[in-house]
């Protein structure tokens, strides 16, 4: 005979995260980013919301960072 197993309930930092990652895709969907650049961020500071470790959040979090840079120089580059 098996034994039951428990279902282990979300942490409050689990659910917390869970939340965010949820407010972060309807706020997507909601406020369209025209900018290719902003919205590959975007796209990466969901998916770090969802990532199921911190080596997978931290490397997103440098793409992240790479398209940023590139955003700024971009605009710079427009300013002068």
């Amino acid at each position: 005979m098996k034994a039951k197993q428990r279902v282990r309930e979300p942490s409050l930092t689990e659910s917390l995260l869970d939340a965010r990652a949820a407010h972060a895709s309807n706020s997507s969907a909601a406020y369209p980013i025209s900018d290719p650049w902003l919205r590959g961020v975007s796209e990466l500071l969901t998916r770090i919301c969802q990532a199921d470790s911190i080596e997978v959040a931290r490397w997103m979090a440098g793409d992240a960072l790479v398209l940023l840079r590139a955003y700024v120089v971009k605009q710079n580059g427009q300013s002068n």
